[in-house]
Order: structure tokens, then sequence, then C-alpha cells
């Protein structure tokens, strides 16, 4: 006797469901690993975000398939220079720290998260 394969609930023939179900769980991911970030990296973020909302465009260089590097750094650059800094170790770290929040800005952004 042969089995017959009940149809698929109407909402479940589109795949695309799965796709958005993914992203909005990539999405809540994002935000609740950057609200554990310490009060004074959420500052640090706070600039950063100002700094790539100037760039928001759709022809900005941060939508380039490579985004050029000596921009990145130019800007990462202006970053560190509004927050400040101490001594030239401290302010290399700070560097290191904002570049690394700005990369990740802009990946946030092209990717809509």
């Amino acid at each position: 006797m042969e089995r017959r394969r009940q149809p698929k609930p109407y909402y479940m023939t589109y795949p695309i469901l799965k796709e958005i179900k993914e992203a909005e769980k990539e999405k809540r991911d994002w935000d609740y690993f950057r609200q554990l970030y310490g009060r004074e990296i959420k500052q640090y973020l706070k600039e950063v975000k100002k700094t790539v909302d100037t760039l928001e465009d759709k022809d900005s260089f941060i939508y380039h398939e490579y985004p050029d590097q000596n921009r990145l750094e130019e800007k990462t650059e202006e970053i560190v220079n509004r927050i400040g800094g101490g001594d030239r170790v401290n302010r290399e770290m700070l560097r290191h720290l904002i570049m690394l929040l700005f990369y990740d800005e802009i990946y946030g952004r092209r990717n809509n998260l």
C-alpha cells in the first residue's frame, strides 16, 4: 500500500520565509551582543555610528565591493582624534578598537543588521 504525501501548507511553499526568519535571528543576535558592550565601548560606538551616518549614501565607498583601506584608516583616525586618547600606547590600542568597531558597523550596514 502506497502512502500519500500530505500537501504542504501554503505558507511553507515559499522558502523566503526561512531566509527572513534567519535574518531576524541574525539581527537579534547582533543587537544582543552589542548591548553587552561596556559603557565606554558604547560611547565609542556612538562616535563610530555618527561617522558611518555621514557616509550613508548608496554611492559611498563603504558600499564598494572592496572599500578602500586608506579611506577606512583615514576615517578611523578621524574618530580617534575626536575621542582623544592618552599616551602613545593607549592611543594605539584605542585606534585598533575604533577600527574594529568601525569595520563592524560598516559590515552591519552593508548587511542590513
